[in-house]
């Protein structure tokens, strides 16, 4: 669930990068894509809302 290791996968799609459950290359894109929502959540809750 770590972006380095989705890297790590995409990097080189036809090799087994060594772990015991290597991810696949939808898992890892799907990592990627779960990152970002998490990241886009917490700025938007956390950063306060400006006066208009």
């Amino acid at each position: 669930m770590l972006p380095f290791n989705a890297w790590a996968r995409l990097l080189m799609p036809g090799r087994e990068i060594g772990a015991p459950y290597p991810s696949t290359l939808g898992g890892a894109w799907t990592v990627y894509a779960l990152w970002t929502v998490v990241a886009v959540v917490l700025a938007a809750s956390i950063v306060p809302k400006r006066d208009q």
